[in-house]
């Protein structure tokens, strides 16, 4: 069997998601557990995978697994979305909906220029340069009850606090372009007021509490 397993999280686990496998002769839906966990076993089957993980909102990620190994870790976050989305220079979305495991052709190298792309291209958002693989690198996420000092999840949970709907936008248009990416995503520096509105009456006094959000080159 092709035993594939990993954790699925952007800071924080995506408890109860559902997590669609196709892999090479072979397909699997399971549930990941409160911590964001899943496994699976898949007899006959064999990378490579794709994995499409999904909430009851809506709200959806992706990643993709070549190699030859048996037992497989499959990590899905934003940065493996944002991996397949430059692998395929087009939607990970759409890349899984016609995915065909005995056609993919990416080699080891194409991964590797794209991971460092998309380092690049993030770097004044948060450093990743601790991070070798997105997709295999051990990931364990925050919880509701227990919050994790795990380092690729912190890096998760600051990308998440720093990269706004439009800064995101900008991102994927980078990563759908053919041509090869050298360019860093400018951040927005901002000062975040904790508390925008507070009723006083004569003689009251109230401390804000203020944070400056700035690139992480600086």
């Amino acid at each position: 069997a092709l035993h594939v397993s990993g954790a699925v999280a952007d800071g924080m686990a995506w408890r109860n998601a559902r997590v669609l496998l196709r892999c090479l002769n072979g397909a699997v839906e399971v549930a990941a557990g409160e911590d964001g966990q899943y496994e699976a076993n898949l007899f006959g089957a064999s990378l490579p995978c794709a994995v499409r993980v999904s909430l009851a909102d809506g709200a959806k990620l992706h990643a993709l697994k070549l190699g030859t190994e048996k037992d497989a870790v499959l990590n899905v976050t934003p940065l493996t979305d944002f991996l397949v989305t430059r692998l395929a220079r087009r939607d990970a979305g759409q890349f899984f909906d016609r995915f065909d495991p005995a056609q993919t052709s990416f080699t080891s190298a194409q991964i590797k220029d794209a991971t460092d792309e998309i380092k690049t291209l993030l770097g004044e958002f948060v450093d990743l340069r601790i991070l070798n693989d997105f997709v295999a690198d051990k990931l364990r996420p925050s919880t509701v009850s227990v919050s994790s000092d795990d380092p690729y999840n912190r890096l998760l949970q600051l990308l998440k606090d720093r990269l706004d709907a439009q800064s995101r936008n900008a991102v994927l248009e980078f990563l759908t372009s053919t041509s090869p990416l050298s360019v860093v995503v400018p951040f927005p520096v901002s000062l975040i007021t904790w508390t925008s509105r507070v009723p006083l009456m004569g003689g009251w006094s109230f401390q804000f509490s203020d944070v400056i959000a700035y690139s992480s080159r600086l």
